[in-house]
């Protein structure tokens, strides 16, 4: 009798153990799929930035060589002008989509800039 009812309360321990797992996973999916958004997008901004840099790093000595004539700040403040309302008019909808409220999309966006190749 003492072995059955033994038996029977390791089994039901063994399915708390099953259930509490799956609970765990399932309370930290909310966390984990922030943070690897959060750690792509760190990613892509550190690529884009080295990316930026080194285009304008190569403009300037095209212009400082005199291999290219570029436009004057008054040029490229009129350009900006016209088109960044655009710009910032189709990139609202995807920061929108971006869960930037969310600490662990912040904390993967800040590893992702900073361990980014």
């Amino acid at each position: 009798m003492l072995e059955t009812v033994l038996k029977q309360d390791w089994i039901k321990k063994r399915e708390v153990n099953k259930l509490s797992i799956q609970l765990s996973i399932e309370s930290l999916l909310p966390f984990v799929v922030p943070f690897l958004i959060g750690l792509i997008c760190g990613l892509l901004v550190k690529v884009a930035l080295k990316l930026a840099i080194g285009i304008l790093a190569l403009t300037v000595i095209l212009s400082w060589g005199g291999y290219k004539k570029f436009w004057s700040i008054q040029e490229l403040f009129d350009k900006a002008q016209e088109a960044l309302p655009k710009l910032f008019g189709e990139g609202r909808g995807l920061l929108n989509s971006l869960p930037y409220t969310a600490p662990s999309f912040i904390v993967g966006l800040l590893i992702g800039i900073w361990w980014g190749k």
